[in-house]
């Protein structure tokens, strides 16, 4: 079974659906929980927070875009929900406060430049003018009737072309876990 109809089930509250999630990305969420919380609290506190997050993804399941995988929606709630016990705990010093930040934000960079990777990989696929179109259009910010006329071709084929290279993109996206937040 797949994660689009795992949520579909978990959206129309089969609890089974629900044993099935926690069963294919249990050891993953604990195992996040796990590295996030380490030593710092009781091995009841990670148990805790696991179930948390699957009780959250229950709680919250009508909310989950069923288009999009299930793993990435995971392992920001297992993070977030992680740090949260730890902050509530006051078990780190300002200093280790400061390396969650600093963790927040390298993970943060790391899905741009991921996202990066993917908007490249979708680019370099395409023909040379609607990439020369789409780079022209978005990273030198000229104008579609400067585009149009620069290549001999209708402000519409311009406009046409930038849509479906933004569909394409937000296709791809969102199939590698990226999109509309859940």
């Amino acid at each position: 079974m797949d994660d689009a109809e795992l949520i579909q089930r978990l959206k129309n509250r089969k609890q089974k659906a629900l044993t099935q999630v926690m069963d294919l990305y249990g050891g993953y969420v604990y195992t996040i929980v796990r590295n996030i919380i380490g030593d710092r609290m009781q091995p009841e506190d990670i148990e805790e927070t696991v179930s948390d997050v699957f009780y959250k993804l229950w709680i919250n399941s009508d909310k989950i875009d069923n288009k999009r995988p299930l793993k990435p929606y995971l392992v920001s709630m297992a993070r977030n929900m992680a740090r949260n016990k730890l902050r509530e705990a006051k078990t780190f010093s300002p200093l280790e406060e400061n390396e969650i930040i600093l963790e927040d934000v390298l993970s943060e960079e790391l899905e741009r430049k991921e996202q990066l990777h993917i908007i490249e990989g979708v680019l370099a696929e395409l023909p040379r003018l609607e990439r020369e179109i789409f780079i022209r259009y978005y990273y030198n910010y000229e104008k579609v009737k400067d585009i149009a006329g620069k290549y001999n071709v209708s402000q519409s084929k311009v406009k046409m072309s930038l849509h479906r290279i933004r569909n394409r993109l937000k296709e791809e996206l969102e199939e590698k876990g990226y999109g509309k937040e859940a």
